[in-house]
């Protein structure tokens, strides 16, 4: 095995670590956010149409860092990153991404009008007007990831062609 092939697997084992502490605090900002909707107090104790953008964003990104965790898991263990399985799972992410963009984005303005306009109260922890300007981050990241989808796609193909040759 050379120099290179230890570096990419010892990064995406490094990554693959890190996405699995991800993922395990976005289960405990999860669980934080219900608590807080049943009454017990955490910094985030609010009621549930407050909490609704907080629980898009910990629902998109438990998925994005599994799909991470999938990714780099296997990445860790193979030669090559041109794996079939590596741009189907970008495409996953990219699809969370977008769709949980959009939603994140969609519930913070929905969020935000009734603040306004029905005066449910701001509460502290919370911010609403934010879930709109990241919502539109995670859309646009989802974009760009599925673009990169398709670079592997690519790349899995030329990789297939090559064994072929040999």
């Amino acid at each position: 095995m050379n120099e290179k092939s230890q570096s990419f697997k010892k990064v995406c084992g490094k990554i693959h670590a890190a996405s699995v502490i991800f993922l395990a605090l976005e289960i405990l900002f999860g669980v934080i956010y219900l608590l807080g909707v049943t009454g017990i107090d955490t910094m985030w104790t609010g009621n549930i149409w407050e909490t609704i953008p907080e629980l898009v964003r910990t629902v998109t990104m438990l998925l994005m860092f599994n799909y991470v965790r999938l990714i780099f898991g296997q990445l860790r263990k193979s030669e090559t990153p041109f794996l079939p399985e590596v741009p189907r799972r970008l495409k996953a992410i990219s699809y969370t991404l977008i769709i949980g963009g959009w939603t994140y984005w969609l519930s913070g303005f929905i969020m935000d009008a009734l603040q306004y306009f029905a005066a449910i109260p701001r509460i502290v922890g919370i911010d609403i007007s934010a879930a709109t300007v990241f919502g539109f981050m995670f859309f646009m990241f989802g974009c760009v990831i599925w673009g990169i989808s398709y670079i592997f796609a690519r790349g899995c193909e030329l990789q297939q062609e090559s064994d072929e040759t040999l």
